[in-house]
């Protein structure tokens, strides 16, 4: 039995059936997939859900046509610092001419599972849901780079939206990247953002906020931390 039901497959082959309209890609990293014995002078890093990680994210990969899963070892370092991955399991969600810099980083499971939904439908679309406003204002207000990490835990009911707004604005604007971290997976970079309650934002890794906040006041965050203004 895999990691999905057969009846949520059925669901979720009919929505993306419905709503993917243009080819998209799943770059995902594991650890060891191909279990051969490795060099003592490469080191990786503990992983205990890659083998389930990489199951559901095949199993989604295989409900329609329009995706293509790319699956790359630790060991493949070319391609993890093309992709700049320091953690596994991560998943990168592209197109083949386009990688606008979104992250999943640990397993993709509970209430985040509608979200890898969601962010694959808005990169194939090549459009986010933000209103018209927003838009301008990311295009016109963010100048400068800017890296969103929004942490979460699959039981919390209000990380999606904190996790897909940050995955829109990375699709607005070239100058963001975004990227979910399971926070119980990765227990050392929780406490070196003091991750005590999700969803907490952290823009580049010096200005946090928690809490699921509307579009408006997210990107107005967004902002004063591009600006160095707490």
């Amino acid at each position: 039995m895999g990691m999905i039901s057969e009846k949520d497959k059925e669901l979720i082959r009919k929505k993306l059936e419905a709503e993917l309209t243009s080819p998209v890609k799943i770059v995902h990293f594991t650890q060891n997939k191909a279990g051969i014995a490795l060099p003592e002078s490469i080191t990786v890093p503990p992983c205990p859900y890659c083998a389930e990680a990489l199951e559901l994210i095949s199993e989604v990969s295989q409900l329609s046509g329009k995706i293509t899963l790319e699956v790359h070892d630790w060991y493949e370092e070319e391609e993890r610092s093309r992709y700049q991955v320091s953690l596994l399991p991560a998943t990168i969600v592209r197109t083949e001419e386009n990688d606008p810099g979104i992250r999943f980083l640990g397993m993709v499971s509970g209430y985040e599972f509608a979200t890898l939904l969601e962010t694959l439908i808005m990169v194939s679309r090549g459009s986010t849901k933000l209103s018209d406003a927003a838009k301008k204002r990311v295009k016109a207000e963010i100048t400068k780079p800017v890296d969103i990490k929004v942490f979460i835990t699959p039981t919390c009911p209000y990380c999606p939206s904190a996790v897909l707004l940050a995955h829109q604005l990375a699709m607005e604007s070239p100058l963001v990247k975004s990227a979910m971290i399971e926070a119980i997976e990765f227990p050392d970079l929780s406490n070196r953002y003091q991750v005590y309650a999700v969803p907490k934002t952290v823009i580049n890794d010096l200005y946090s906020f928690e809490g699921a906040l509307p579009e408006g006041p997210f990107i107005e965050q967004v902002i004063k931390a591009q600006e160095g203004n707490k």
